[in-house]
């Protein structure tokens, strides 16, 4: 059978009740089993009745040499030690309880087994703590020959261990095996069938109170007055309590002991010294032996091994009398095994008087041992129900378990814990109660702020400094010692301390004053004459109220000294009195350590005085270890803690509060510690019957907890109570249900503890800034955990201002977008120049009765692939006057040009073709009568009247329009498409459709290709993960899930949603023939998937089918084929943008439709970027729709610190409008 130790755990199958066919053992047998199988997982169970305090149950050999381990009743309680003898590492041991007493010969059944690598003693319904198994402890496996009951000598000698077992044990089981039918091979010694487990004589019983009694009497006559008394005995708590009384009626002897402040006093009549004192402490949780033996001499008193003695004053004589004896105990607690003059006595016998005691039965519960529930070296103390913890004055911890520190790191923490705390004198300790230095008293007040004071010497009476010593630069050197305290009891505090204190104050200042006659300060530019050092020793040129390293007094930094040549006022040398007075607010530099002073020369005249405040200090400093979340799923996770309690401390800070923060699985608890902009909650079940329990937090008034500052969050679980605390102003506390189990105080944390999101709740994980966490007294690092999602300290995106042409950037430390709204461009960072795509006859249509130009010229740039299509149509009227009229097209690849009806040779611009994709620029200069494209002028072409009423078309209504992009429009003055795209929407602006209902689309104007954009104002939460790298293709695959709520906006979400239909996106003239290419690398080739269903179908036929093979599967490639998602191919300024950055872009949003495409266009001008799946294709038709080309909007980037976002000028000229004239 094999047993690894690693794979052992205790489990509660249910109580049992021995019945007759128990196993007995009396100390004498046992058995022996050899134990050759192998199991992976071992487990041990038995049942046990027994009221021994001390035996050896089982012992089960591991392999290895000597190495066992070892299950045994110590004290009345259950055991479990593993000993291991290492070749390479030595002797080790380990050891496990259980709380339950055990000897009270009540049954009970106990279970082990592991739960991964931790064991746990389980008794009846009670668990142990959880004992990780470290090595060598893991590695090792139960083999040979195991003893139950009992073990031989030779054995009980060499592994020193205890008595063989006394008592009932039946249904013991390995691994689910029953012991008898293990194994063929066993060994029995001794004859377990001669015992019964019935034994009807009582010999346990339990003193349920301080006055319960078992009394017995007896007739003595002509007897000697020895006697023998033995029990054993296990007490509870009890300030003052009578233990044994013996009186004699005739011849008065009496003997008592009674306990006084656990210390046993004997007092025998006519024997001394009176009283006899035992030193012990019998309120330990353990059973105790005692011995009364007295004879005509001497009495010996003996508990456990500590013995005193009494001698006899004149010898006792009983002979010829007769008299009763009456033996009396009394005590709150267990007592059995009671012989007197060698005779077992039996508490059931009709001699015996009862007075609350209950027959076999140990009810006595200890609540102080194994579980020592004081922790910090605290006293436990039993009480009758309960426990008490004495945290004595020497140590720095208070709290009902001692668990609390004594002392806060500043005033700020003793106010923001206690409001009702008054101004006075406390102790802080600023570096906590793992640090090195001790705590210090300081005076704490509190008025609109929380002042922490530290005082020196010299207290806030300014120093006279005399001359003598005094003459030359810094003569005198005054020595700064910070003490302080109450009256004569006055503490040195070391700069160390001090120290610490301004690192965990938000604020700290010192006032330094110089007054002065005859006396200069700085003397600046010459060598000054008095200065101050700062906490490292350094010589400060710069006096309070300036700037450190200025060499200024604060009236040098207005200009007000009263020379206006000076930077002080005392350099002025004057002969009546002057001064220069500041405070010193420099954390870095504070405290003030030495004040040099110096006069010029010995004249009776030049006199000065210094003046040094208290140091005050006040708030609490920002966290110094920080980190950022920026996944809302993704989180941290602690390694595995075992904690006594659950007191755990944690800073936070957000724009989009909201998720997970903490959450906790351990073997019976689950804790969820969740915060939103208006509530933090915690909710909990601690695993004792009690279920979940939830305590909140509210934010107060406007202050929520999504202002982007600091919030701080402790919180602590025990059984006798659980507490939230969120900032200074708010603290709820809740009582837990005081349990009289003692083993439920102590309670199992030693489950995986994940900071942010968590697999196992159904929610985001928390986004935002986390700055110091401890759990209990620990402080942990966060910053160890720094990678891909995770990055340092606590900015967001928008500090690397990555958002060019003076665009607004917006977001939280998860994500960042631009508002383009304010500018002339779009995209994601708004690099790129508003641009607006056409398509299948739809246009924008400008009317305006009283438009008054500011501009002569109209200019353009556009992009397209036709040979036929009207870019712009211009109309210019006025009442009683002839209409000008100016139209700009493409007419068989060449600029057409029709002014008043007349068409305009242009035969210098025409010696190219315009519809090839590329970007050209068009300038109409109206008062110099040109036409100039790509640079290239045509004089004396354009003469046109400007009226007041204007119409201005930009594409050609319902004329079947193709492909046509257009951006940097200009006309006469008006920036035509940054009007048309404004929120709100212009009323003289007009969107005209396309017979397919689609309007004229903003987008970003490319060589080769349109990025169409979107102008949603939503932010959405990303819900994926984050990558470290952005692929150097740059391309951004599209995804159809909306995933998230968006923040502050109406959904973007399309009604509809339709998909590409081939593997290159043709921009085309109403599908016409002799199309060209215009827009692809948004296709993409097949999966691996159909490749292989492709290859197999070739290979399987033969030749003579080749031809309709090859059909079919054009047919299938261009028609059937399955659409895959799309990616977006940024321009090379967009790959520079997001290549420049250490973390990749996050990409997440929702689709657009046609049908809201109005909505989405009054809204603010936002870009993100978020692929959306393409909508390449008309839905009425299945034909392909230019208009919803490329219909991936730029939605949401997700940058980590670290990233570099430069601006990036627009420098390509295939790209970029012609801005000469901008």
């Amino acid at each position: 059978m094999k047993n690894k130790i690693v794979n052992c755990f205790f489990i509660l199958t249910g109580l049992f009740f021995i019945n007759p066919g128990a196993t007995a053992f009396d100390g004498r047998n046992y058995m022996a089993v050899n134990i050759t199988d192998h199991a992976d997982n071992m487990t041990l169970q038995f049942q046990i009745k027994s009221n021994q305090i001390d035996g050896q149950l089982f012992l089960l050999p591991i392999s290895g040499n000597s190495s066992y381990l070892s299950i045994q009743i110590k004290s009345g309680y259950l055991k479990a030690l593993w000993i291991i003898h290492d070749e390479s590492l030595g002797l080790n041991s380990m050891e496990l309880n259980n709380g339950v007493l055990i000897s009270n010969h009540q049954p009970h059944i106990v279970n082990l087994y592991r739960l991964g690598e931790n064991f746990i003693l389980q008794v009846d319904s009670f668990l142990s703590h959880s004992q990780h198994l470290l090595a060598p402890f893991n590695r090792y496996s139960i083999h040979g020959i195991a003893y139950i009951g009992g073990t031989p000598s030779e054995i009980q000698t060499r592994f020193n261990l205890t008595q063989n077992f006394i008592g009932c044990m039946h249904n013991i089981t390995f691994s689910q095996n029953n012991a008898n039918l293990f194994v063929k091979e066993k060994v029995i010694i001794g004859n377990l069938s001669q015992l019964s487990c019935q034994n009807q004589d009582i010999q346990l019983a339990y003193l349920s109170k301080s006055q319960s009694s078992i009394q017995f009497m007896e007739q003595i006559y002509n007897q000697s007055a020895e006697y023998n008394l033995t029990f054993v005995f296990r007490a509870s708590y009890s300030q003052q309590t009578q233990l044994l009384y013996i009186t004699e009626t005739q011849s008065m002897h009496m003997l008592r002991l009674f306990i006084n402040n656990k210390v046993i006093f004997v007092d025998v009549s006519n024997f001394a010294p009176l009283p006899a004192v035992i030193n012990r402490d019998i309120f330990d949780g353990y059973w105790h032996h005692l011995s009364v033996i007295l004879n005509r001499t001497h009495c010996r008193v003996i508990l456990d091994n500590e013995e005193t003695t009494l001698t006899s004053l004149q010898p006792i004589d009983n002979q010829n009398k007769t008299q009763n004896r009456t033996v009396t105990i009394q005590f709150h607690g267990c007592i059995q095994q009671l012989t007197w003059n060698g005779q077992l006595q039996h508490f059931n016998r009709s001699n015996y008087s009862l007075t609350d005691v209950q027959l076999n039965i140990c009810g006595a519960q200890d609540y102080c041992l194994p579980f020592y529930p004081c922790q910090h070296g605290g006293e436990c103390k039993n009480k009758y129900n309960t426990f008490e913890c004495n945290c004595s004055p020497t140590n720095h911890y208070e709290g009902t378990r001692c668990q609390q520190y004594r002392y806060q790191q500043s005033c700020y923490d003793i106010f923001r814990l206690q409001e009702s705390k008054a101004d006075g004198w406390y102790n802080i300790d600023p570096d906590g109660p793992n640090g090195l230095l001790q705590p210090f008293p300081t005076f704490c007040s509190r008025s609109d702020l929380t002042i922490t004071t530290i005082r020196h010497q010299f207290g806030t009476n300014p120093y006279n400094v005399p001359q003598n010593n005094s003459i030359g630069p810094g003569a005198r050197v005054i020595d700064i010692t910070y003490q302080d305290g109450i009256g004569i009891q006055l503490q040195n505090i070391s700069i160390s301390q001090i120290t610490a204190l301004i690192n965990n104050s938000n604020t700290c200042g010192q006032v330094l004053n110089y007054f002065c006659s005859r006396s200069v300060l700085l003397n600046y530019p010459h060598q000054p004459y008095v200065w101050w050092v700062s906490r490292h020793g350094q010589a400060m040129n710069s006096w309070s109220g300036a700037p450190i390293g200025s060499r200024k007094c604060a009236c040098g930094t207005v200009d007000s000294c009263i020379n206006k040549t000076k930077v002080c006022n005392c350099d002025a040398n004057r002969q009546t009195w002057a001064s220069d007075e500041g405070t010193l607010t420099s954390k870095a530099h504070l405290p003030v350590t030495q004040v040099h002073v110096g006069y010029q020369s010995n004249d009776i005249q030049r006199q000065s005085l210094i003046q040094l405040g208290s140091l005050t200090c006040d708030g609490q400093a920002p966290p110094s270890d920080i980190i950022t979340l920026t996944s809302n799923r993704h989180g941290i996770a602690l390694n595995r803690q075992q904690l006594s309690d659950g007191h755990i401390r944690i800073s936070f800070k957000g724009k989009s509060v909201y998720g997970i923060l903490l959450f906790l699985q351990a073997l019976s608890i689950r804790v969820v510690l969740t915060v939103s902009p208006k509530q933090v909650n915690l909710t909990y079940d601690l695993g004792q019957g009690h279920g979940q329990q939830q305590l909140s937090v509210a934010a107060e008034g406007y202050n929520l907890y999504n202002d982007d500052n600091w919030h701080q969050i402790r919180f602590s679980l025990s059984l006798s109570g659980s507490w939230l605390s969120v900032d200074q102003a708010t603290s709820f506390e809740k009582k837990g249900v005081t349990s009289t189990i003692h083993q439920l105080i102590r309670f199992d944390l030693s489950g995986i503890l994940s900071i942010g999101y968590n697999s196992a709740m159904n929610m985001d994980g928390f986004t935002g800034c986390l700055g110091d966490f401890f759990i209990g007294l620990k402080k942990y690092s966060l910053q160890q955990y720094i990678g891909n999602t995770i990055v340092n300290s606590c900015k967001i995106p928008c500090f690397k201002t990555p958002c060019q042409h003076f665009s607004v950037c917006q977001g939280n430390y998860s994500s960042f977008y631009c508002d383009c709204s304010s500018t002339q461009y779009i995209g994601p960072v708004c690099s790129h120049i508003r641009g607006a795509q056409f398509s299948n006859g739809n246009g924008i249509r400008y009317t305006n009765s009283e438009f008054n130009p500011s501009d002569n010229r109209i200019f353009l740039s556009f992009w397209t692939n036709l040979s036929h299509i009207d870019i712009l149509n211009l109309k210019l009227s006025i009442e009683n006057s002839p209409q000008s009229e100016l139209i700009l097209a493409i007419d068989n690849s060449r600029i057409l040009l029709v002014v008043n009806d007349s068409n305009i040779i242009l035969n210098e611009l025409n010696r190219v073709k315009y519809n090839d994709q590329q970007r050209h620029d068009v300038l109409i200069d109206l008062e110099r009568n040109l036409i100039s494209v790509d640079g290239k002028e045509v004089q004396d072409v354009v003469k046109l009247s400007l009226h007041n009423n204007i119409t201005i078309q930009l594409g050609d209504g319902n004329n079947g329009l193709g492909g046509l992009c257009l951006n940097n429009v200009s006309i006469l003055g008006l920036r035509l498409l940054d009007l048309a795209y404004q929120s709100p929407k212009s009323q003289n602006i007009e969107f005209i459709p396309n017979q397919s209902r689609h309007e004229v689309k903003e987008a970003i104007c490319i060589n080769g290709q349109i990025l169409p954009t979107t102008t949603s104002t939503t932010l959405t939460k990303s819900t994926t993960h984050f990558t470290n790298k952005i692929p150097s293709t740059t391309k951004i695959p599209s995804t159809n899930k909306p995933i998230s709520k968006a923040s502050n906006a109406a959904p973007t979400t399309s009604s509809k949603q339709s998909t590409t239909s081939s593997s290159q996106q043709i921009f085309t003239s109403g599908l016409g023939t002799g199309s060209v290419p215009f827009v692809n690398t948004i296709g993409t080739a097949l999966t691996g998937s159909q490749q292989s269903m492709t290859i197999g179908i070739v290979a399987g036929v033969v030749s003579f089918i080749l031809v309709v093979i090859i059909i079919v599967v054009l047919y299938w490639y261009y028609v059937l084929r399955p659409k895959k998602e799309k990616s977006i191919e940024l321009t090379h300024m967009d790959k520079e943008i997001i290549e420049n950055t250490d973390q990749p872009d996050q990409i997440v949003g929702s689709t657009s439709d046609q049908s809201n495409h109005v909505s989405k266009r009054q809204s603010q001008s936002i870009t993100k970027i978020t692929p959306r799946n393409s909508n390449c294709y008309d839905n009425d038709n299945d034909n392909l729709d230019v208009n919803n080309l490329c219909n991936d909007h730029l939605e949401e980037i997700n940058l980590m610190d670290g990233d570099t976002l430069e601006k990036h000028e627009q420098h390509d000229d295939s790209v970029q409008p012609n801005r000469s004239d901008d």
